[in-house]
């Protein structure tokens, strides 16, 4: 929040503003992503409790992997 409160109250450049805004949209996008990715891997979690490790065929660790990877984190 201290970028968001220097943007707000602070004389600053153009530039600069712009600089702080694309960063933060980053950091809101990525924080955005990190929560659907979460609530993903929590709801396969809670499947394959109750499927035996397996989920339509393919293990939980394989398909865990491959969302981790689409989300780039592999």
């Amino acid at each position: 929040m201290t970028a968001w409160g220097r943007m707000q109250f602070t004389e600053m450049k153009d530039v600069e503003r712009a600089t702080i805004q694309v960063a933060l949209l980053k950091y809101c996008e990525l924080d955005t992503l990190d929560g659907v990715v979460a609530g993903v891997l929590e709801k396969f979690t809670r499947l394959t409790v109750y499927s035996g490790e397996h989920l339509g065929g393919f293990g939980y660790k394989k398909l865990q992997s491959k969302i981790l990877l689409f989300a780039g984190w592999l």
